[in-house]
C-alpha cells in the first residue's frame, strides 16, 4: 500500500472508468467498481461549496446584466437608428453617389412605365398613333358604387339587377329655344322636336333585340319612345290577337296606320301626349319658364356593360353633336350658343341635347382627375418652390428638396397602378400631400446639415446630419406610413385607396430623399442663406421656445378647453370597437353629397342639378320584385302557369297597390304618397296604353265569319261585348272591369279574358321597353324611381319611407328569393348607406391609426408615457377637427351667405381627415421628441426642441401649405373645403408640437427624471 502512494501519502489520482490490467479476477473487478464508485462520491462531495459557489455567481452576474439592460433600454432605443448598419449605408451611398442616384432614377422610370403608362402605352400612342388612354386613368372609377362598403345590402340588390337589367345610366337633356327665348314656341310635344328625339334613339339603340351587346344601348325611354310604342300599337295589338287566338299572321297586311315612329299628324300626337298620366308627364316633359310650352325633356338610357363604355359614351356625343351647345366655361372650352343658333335658323335643328346622368358623371369625373393632377402637380411644385426660395434664398433648395419628391411620385403612383385594382377620384389628393410630406423631409436634413457649421468636413456634416435627424425621419415617416395605412382597415374603397397611396407614398418619399438628398447636398455644396444677418432670427426662435416653457399650465388648459368645446360639436355616433355610442350636440352631421364631389364647371353636372330641380330625377332608385317564372308546359305557345308571375294579374295588383303608396292616389286629392319620389312600373304602361278598334280588320271580319257559321258563338255578342269591354279602353282597365265570360273564353280563347289581354299586352310591346320593365320569364319586375338631389337627411327620409311602403306590402329581403321584394337600391340607397357609416369608419380609422402610431413610439421610445406624451398634440388636432369643420361651414356662410361653397359637414373628404392629420401632425411632435432625447430628457432639452425646431417648423408648415394651396385649382367644392381644412389642421398640428408638447414636456420631464433617479438607486 505504501508503495501505491506518493510522497505526501495520498494515492496518485487516476481515471475513474480506466481499466487496470492487472486485475483480472471476478472479486478484484467487484472490489474495483466498489472503489470507483466511492471515488465518484467522494469526488462529488468534495467539489459541491465549488459548484455551489460558481452557481451562486452565475446567478448574481444574471441579475446583473438584467439590471444593466433594463437600466439601459433607453441608451439602446436611442442608439436603434444610429447603429452601424445606417452607417454602412451612408457609407455605400455616399462612396456610390452616382450608381445610386441612378439605380432610384432607373427603378422610379420602370414604375411609372409599367404601373402609369402601361406596358406598349408609348408605342401604340405615338408609334402606332392611337388614342389609348394610360394604364392609371383606366383604373379610376367615378361611378357611385365604387364608394359602397363592401357586402352592404345595396351593393347586394344592385348585383342582382345587374342580371336582367342596366344599373349604368345616361340622361340626354333636351331643350328647345322656348326655354331661352319666350317668344319661340316651339314646344317639346312639336312633331319636328320629337322626330330629331325619335332620330337620335334610332341611331343610339338601332339594334333593340341585341340587349346592348352591339349598340351598347339595352333601352331608351322618353316622351318621344311612348309616343311611338302608343302609335305602334295599334298594329301590334292587331297582331298580338291574331297570334294569341292562333290564326297564322304572318301574312297579316298593315291595315292600320300605327308604326313605331313618330305619327306625322300633330293632333295625333297630341292625343296619344293627352293618354299619358299627369304623374309620368312630370317626369318626361317640364315647362321651366312657366309659360304654358313644355320646352325642356328627358331621355333615359340604359347602358351595357359588355361594350367599352367609354367609346360609348364618346359616340352618344358625337351623335348628338349638332344638338349640343357648350357654355364655353371648363378648361381648354369655348362657348358655342351662336354656332347653333345658325344651325337651329337654318332648320338643321329644332332642340339642344346634352349628355348627363350617373354613368357620363362618372366618365368625366374619371378623365377629369387625370387632368386636374396635371394642373395640380406643376403648381403644387412652383408654390413650394416660391416658399423654398423665400425661406432660404437660394435655388440649390429647389433641387434637393423637388427632386427626390418627383421620383417619390413617381413610385407612389406606379404602384397603385400595379397594385390596386381600383382607383377613386379622391386618388388626385395623393400628390400635393406628398409634396408637401416629401419637401418637409429634405428641409429637416438640409437645416440640419446647413445648423452644423462647427464641422468643416462636408462628408462628416452630412453623416452626422443623418445620423441625428435621419433617425427622427425614418421614426416620422413610419409612424405617418402607419396613420395613413389605418385608412386600408376600413370598409371603403375611397379610404382604401387614399390610405395606401399616401402610405406607399410617404415611404416612397423617404427611400428617395435618403437616398438622393445627401448627395444633392454635397454636389450642389448647399449652404442656407438667411436674409436675417442681424440675430433677429435667434431671437424670434428663443421667444418661440420660451413661451411654452413659461406659460405650460395655461397653454394646456386652452387645448383642452378647445377640445371640449370641438368634441361637443361632433355628431352622435357609435363608437368603434366598443359599441358606445357618443358625441356632441350634431353641428358637425355627416353629409354625403355626390354632386358636390364633382366638379361644377362641366355641363353633366350642371345639367344633373337642372334636372333634379326640374324633374326631380337627380337620383334614380330600383327595387325588384320577385315571383316565380311563367311555363309554357305544353309547348302550345302560351303559358300553362302565369300564377305569381308577371303575368299575374294579382301580382300586379299588389305592384299597383305599391305605387300608389309612393307616388299617392290620383282618386284621393290628401293622398299624395311619399314626398319627393316618384316611381313608374309596368302598371303605368298598361295604364297609358289603350285598346284600339280593330274590328275593320279583315281578319277580325273572317274570324266572326267563322263563328257564325259554326253557330257556338252569337256574333253580335261577340262584337258589342268587345266594344263595351275592350276597345278605347286601356289593358290595365279592361282587365280590372272585363267580366268573366266562359262562353268566349272556353270556345274562342281557350283562356281567361285576363291572360288573353296580358297575353296581347306583353306581345304587342317592344322588346326594348318591356325588357326595360321585365325580365325574360316573366319572373321579375322591375320598379322605378325617381327623387331629386337632396341633402342626406331628406334622401334617408325618403329611401326609409319606400323601404317602409316596400316591406308593409310585400316580403322585403334582400336575398333573391321567390315571391319576395328586395329593398331599395340605387343613387340615393348608395348614398345613404356611405353615410350611415361614414363617422364610423372616420372613428375606426382614426382610432387605429392612432393605436397603430401608439404602439410604433412604444417600440422605439420603450416608454409608454414618453410615447404618449408625444402623441398629445396629434391626439388634441384630432378632437378639434370638428371644430375647424363647423367654423370653415359657419365662416364661409358668413362671408359668402347662401353662395357659400363650404357644407361644414363631414362627407367621403372630410371623413378622412383624421386618419390624414395623425399622418401628418405626428411628424412634427416626433422630431421635438428627438430633440428633447438628444439632450437626454432633460428640462433645457424641451427648450432647446422648441428653439432648434420651432422656426423650421413655421418654414416647413408655410412650405407645406403654399404647396396644398394648389389644390384650390381644382372646381370640386368638396375638394376644396377639404384641403382647406387640412391647412388649418395642419397649421394647428404645428401649433400643438411647438407649444403644446414643449409645455407638457416642461410639466413632465422633472418627474420623469426623478422617476429614472430612483430606479437606479433602486
Amino acid at each position: 500500500m505504501a508503495s501505491l502512494q506518493d510522497d505526501r501519502g495520498k494515492r496518485p489520482r487516476r481515471s475513474l472508468f480506466k481499466k487496470d490490467v492487472r486485475r483480472t479476477s471476478g472479486m478484484d473487478t467487484a472490489r474495483e467498481v466498489d472503489e470507483t464508485i466511492d471515488r465518484m462520491v467522494s469526488q462529488i462531495g468534495d467539489r459541491t461549496p465549488e459548484y455551489s459557489r460558481k452557481a451562486k455567481g452565475i446567478f448574481k452576474e444574471t441579475h446583473k446584466r438584467l439590471k444593466e439592460i433594463d437600466d439601459k433600454s433607453e441608451e439602446y432605443s436611442q442608439r436603434m437608428f444610429r447603429s452601424k448598419p445606417l452607417d454602412t449605408l451612408m457609407e455605400g451611398i455616399l462612396r456610390y453617389k452616382k450608381t445610386v442616384f441612378a439605380l432610384t432614377v432607373v427603378a422610379s422610370l420602370l414604375l411609372v412605365y409599367f404601373g402609369v403608362l402601361g406596358p406598349g402605352w408609348i408605342t401604340e400612342k405615338y408609334i402606332n398613333g392611337e388614342d389609348v388612354k394610360m394604364h392609371l386613368q383606366q383604373k379610376i372609377r367615378g361611378d357611385f358604387e365604387a364608394y359602397l362598403p363592401g357586402g352592404s345590402d345595396a351593393e347586394t340588390v344592385l348585383d342582382e339587377v345587374k342580371v336582367d337589367w342596366s344599373t349604368d345610366l345616361a340622361t340626354i337633356f333636351i331643350e328647345t329655344n322656348n326655354k331661352f327665348d319666350p317668344t319661340d314656341e316651339t314646344n317639346i310635344t312639336d312633331y319636328n322636336v320629337l322626330k330629331e328625339i325619335s332620330d337620335i334613339e334610332e341611331q343610339l339603340n338601332s339594334n333593340k333585340l341585341d340587349k346592348g351587346r352591339e349598340d351598347g344601348i339595352i333601352y331608351c325611354f322618353s316622351i318621344s319612345t311612348l309616343i311611338k310604342t302608343l302609335h305602334n300599337m295599334t298594329n301590334s295589338v292587331e297582331a298580338a290577337l291574331l297570334k294569341e287566338i292562333g290564326i297564322d299572321n304572318s301574312s297579316v297586311p298593315d291595315t292600320f296606320t300605327g308604326s313605331y315612329t313618330i305619327p306625322e299628324d300633330q293632333r295625333m300626337i297630341d292625343e296619344f301626349f293627352m293618354r299619358i298620366t299627369p304623374e309620368q308627364i312630370s317626369s318626361l316633359v317640364a315647362d321651366i319658364n312657366g309659360d304654358g310650352i313644355y320646352d325642356s325633356a328627358l331621355l333615359l338610357m340604359g347602358l351595357s356593360k359588355a361594350v367599352d363604355q367609354d367609346e360609348l359614351i364618346a359616340n352618344i356625343n358625337k351623335i348628338i353633336d349638332p344638338y349640343f351647345v357648350d357654355p364655353g366655361i371648363r378648361p381648354g372650352s369655348k362657348e358655342t350658343s351662336g354656332e347653333w343658333m345658325e344651325r337651329y335658323n337654318a332648320g338643321e335643328v329644332h332642340c339642344r341635347m346634352t349628355l348627363t346622368g350617373p354613368t357620363p358623371l362618372a366618365k368625366m369625373i374619371s378623365n377629369r382627375t387625370m387632368t386636374e393632377m396635371g394642373t395640380v402637380l406643376p403648381w403644387a411644385m412652383l408654390m413650394v418652390g416660391a416658399s423654398l426660395l423665400i425661406f432660404h434664398r437660394t435655388w440649390k433648395i429647389w433641387i434637393i428638396t423637388l427632386v427626390p419628391v418627383v421620383f417619390s411620385l413617381m413610385i407612389a403612383f406606379g404602384l397603385m397602378g400595379l397594385v390596386l385594382p381600383v382607383l377613386t377620384p379622391q386618388v388626385v389628393l395623393v400628390a400635393p400631400i406628398l409634396i408637401a410630406l416629401g419637401v418637409a423631409y429634405g428641409l429637416y436634413i438640409a437645416n440640419r446639415y446647413a445648423e452644423e457649421t462647427s464641422i468643416k468636413d462636408n462628408d462628416k456634416r452630412i453623416r452626422y446630419a443623418l445620423r441625428t435627424t435621419g433617425s427622427a425621419i425614418f421614426l416620422s415617416a413610419m409612424t405617418t406610413a402607419f396613420g395613413f395605412g389605418a385608412m386600408l382597415t376600413v370598409n371603403m374603397p375611397t379610404m382604401q385607396v387614399l390610405g395606401f397611396g399616401l402610405a406607399s407614398g410617404i415611404i416612397a418619399c423617404y427611400v428617395t430623399t435618403i437616398l438622393m438628398t445627401p448627395s444633392l447636398i454635397l454636389w450642389l455644396n448647399y449652404k442656407k442663406v438667411s436674409k436675417d444677418e442681424s440675430g433677429k432670427g435667434d431671437a424670434r426662435s428663443k421667444k418661440i421656445g420660451e413661451f411654452p416653457m413659461k406659460h405650460p399650465r395655461k397653454i394646456l388648459i386652452g387645448g383642452i378647453l378647445l377640445a371640449l368645446f370641438s368634441i361637443s360639436l361632433s355628431p352622435v355616433t357609435e363608437l368603434p370597437f366598443i359599441g358606445v355610442e357618443a358625441g356632441g350636440f350634431g353641428l358637425v352631421q355627416s353629409n354625403m353629397d355626390y354632386i358636390s364631389m364633382s366638379p361644377a364647371d362641366e355641363p353633366v353636372v350642371q345639367k344633373m342639378n337642372e334636372q333634379s330641380e326640374t324633374f326631380g330625377s337627380g337620383q334614380i332608385e330600383m327595387m325588384i320584385l320577385r315571383g316565380v317564372s311563367a311555363r309554357d308546359d305544353n309547348s302550345d305557345g302560351k303559358d300553362d302557369v302565369t300564377t305569381d308571375s308577371m303575368k299575374d294579374i294579382n301580382k300586379l295588383n299588389e305592384l299597383n297597390n305599391l305605387v300608389i303608396s309612393i307616388n299617392g292616389d290620383p282618386t284621393n286629392i290628401n293622398d299624395t304618397g311619399i314626398e319627393n319620389v316618384n316611381a313608374i312600373c309596368i302598371v303605368d304602361i298598361m295604364k297609358m296604353v289603350q285598346i284600339p278598334d280593330f274590328r275593320n280588320s279583315t281578319y277580325y271580319k273572317e274570324i266572326l265569319d267563322m263563328l257564325g257559321r259554326a253557330g257556338d258563338v252569337p256574333v253580335e255578342f261577340v262584337d258589342s261585348w268587345l266594344e263595351e269591354n275592350l276597345i278605347g279602353k286601356s289593358f290595365w282597365t279592361a282587365m280590372q272591369t272585363a267580366p268573366e265570360v266562359d262562353l268566349i273564353a272556353e270556345i274562342l280563347l281557350d283562356e281567361s279574358i285576363e291572360e288573353f289581354l296580358m297575353n296581347i299586352f306583353y306581345n304587342s310591346m317592344g322588346q326594348e321597353l318591356r325588357g326595360m320593365l321585365v325580365n325574360d320569364d316573366y319572373s321579375k319586375t322591375i320598379v322605378y324611381m325617381t327623387m331629386p338631389n337632396m341633402d342626406i337627411v331628406d334622401t334617408e327620409r325618403t329611401v326609409n319611407g319606400v323601404d317602409a311602403a316596400i316591406d308593409k306590402h310585400f316580403q322585403m329581403s334582400v336575398k333573391d328569393q321567390d315571391n319576395s321584394a328586395s329593398p331599395t337600391a340605387g343613387f340615393g340607397k348608395v348614398l345613404v348607406t356611405i353615410n350611415d357609416v361614414i363617422v364610423e369608419n372616420a372613428n375606426q380609422s382614426t382610432l387605429t391609426a392612432l393605436v397603430m402610431v401608439f404602439i410604433l413610439l412604444f417600440l422605439v421610445f420603450k416608454s409608454w408615457r414618453i410615447s404618449l406624451i408625444t402623441l398629445l398634440p396629434v391626439i388634441m388636432v384630432v378632437f378639434w377637427q370638428y371644430f375647424a369643420i363647423w367654423g370653415v361651414g359657419a365662416g364661409g356662410t358668413l362671408i359668402w351667405g347662401d353662395a357659400n361653397i363650404f357644407s361644414g359637414d363631414l362627407n367621403l373628404f372630410s371623413a378622412l381627415i383624421g386618419s390624414i392629420i395623425i399622418g401628418i401632425g405626428v411628424d412634427f411632435s416626433i422630431h421635438i421628441t428627438e430633440r428633447v432625447r438628444e439632450k437626454n430628457f432633460a428640462l433645457e432639452g424641451a427648450l432647446h426642441a422648441a428653439q432648434t425646431s420651432g422656426w423650421s417648423f413655421i418654414e416647413s408648415t408655410v412650405t407645406m401649405i403654399m404647396g396644398l394651396t394648389a389644390v384650390f385649382l381644382v372646381n370640386i367644392p368638396s375638394i376644396r373645403e377639404f384641403i382647406l381644412l387640412i391647412i388649418i389642421l395642419l397649421a394647428f398640428s404645428a401649433y400643438g408640437a411647438i407649444f403644446m408638447l414643449t409645455a407638457a414636456y416642461r410639466l413632465y420631464l422633472p418627474r420623469y427624471n426623478r422617476m429614472r433617479s430612483l430606479k437606479k438607486k433602486t
